[in-house]
């Protein structure tokens, strides 16, 4: 299996804790070689634990499972990403401008519906360019993130719930957007 470039188990019933998950794949050669890691909508349980190894990654989809604690600063690491979707989990904690320093391939970010904070600067400039953005039910307000304005390839954007209350920057460089929620 040296040569495994994508792991799709999603959708099913699988269970148990996801580092036990993560040392059997990360066992042997396969943590080389996996670009492409589809778990979303099972049933598995803990914290991500420390992923640093999997450095040829570029998806990673862990969405709607049991996850909990904070987010492992070692996906940072993972340079490769364009992709990572860890909504409809039990994340928390806070994530700041730092945790994405390394991601500028990073395309789709859906972190929704979980009880997570984004602590971003005023002026912060991300390092990618994302088309797909959910932060749904993640704290980030008061303000409207003024680092949206540099997202001009969103085509999905939905930040609903997240306690802005400010004017709506909407049109202001990140348009075209073309579904807003």
């Amino acid at each position: 299996m040296c040569s495994l470039k994508e792991l799709g188990l999603s959708d099913n019933k699988l269970s148990g804790q996801f580092s036990q998950v993560i040392q059997n794949l990360s066992w042997g050669c396969v943590v080389n070689s996996l670009e492409v890691l589809y778990l979303h909508d099972n049933d598995f349980t803990g914290p991500v634990p420390h992923l640093g190894g999997f450095s040829s990654l570029e998806e990673l989809q862990l969405d709607v499972n049991r996850l909990n604690g904070t987010i492992d600063k070692s996906l940072s690491q993972l340079s490769k990403l364009e992709s990572l979707s860890l909504d409809g989990n039990s994340f928390t904690g806070v994530i700041s401008e730092t945790f994405f320093s390394n991601m500028s391939n990073l395309q789709e970010l859906v972190l929704a519906d979980n009880s997570l904070t984004l602590k971003l600067s005023n002026n912060w400039v991300p390092p990618f360019q994302l088309k797909w953005l959910s932060l749904a039910s993640c704290k980030m307000g008061p303000h409207f993130p003024k680092w949206l304005q540099t997202q001009n390839q969103l085509v999905h954007l939905d930040i609903s719930n997240v306690g802005i209350s400010d004017t709506i920057l909407i049109g202001s460089g990140i348009c075209p957007v073309n579904s807003l929620t």
